[in-house]
């Protein structure tokens, strides 16, 4: 479960099931290639939120500068289903 509010630190008991199909979560990145890859910030919060809720659809947002051919990904890091940039939209794995 996580909170649902737009702000850091949230109400308590404004939880969303993430457990649920069609829950989606716009990702931020630093990098990211056209087969779903992402480079993040180091820290793994997303790999270990989104291995804990596989059925979440990860959608990277970044421009199309942040698109690489290659970027250093590890065992357990988790791809993104979308990835949307000002000037194009990937697909790089099917949800």
């Amino acid at each position: 479960m996580i909170r649902n509010s737009k702000f850091s630190e949230p109400a308590a008991g404004n939880l969303i099931d993430c457990s649920k199909d069609g829950i989606t979560v716009l990702t931020p990145l630093v990098a990211c290639t056209s087969d779903g890859s992402r480079l993040g910030r180091g820290g793994g919060y997303y790999d270990r939120f989104f291995s804990r809720y596989p059925k979440i659809i990860r959608i990277g947002i970044c421009y199309s500068l942040q698109m690489l051919k290659q970027i250093p990904i590890e065992k357990h890091d988790q791809k993104l289903h979308y990835i949307v940039s000002e000037d194009m939209n990937y697909a790089p794995i099917l949800c």
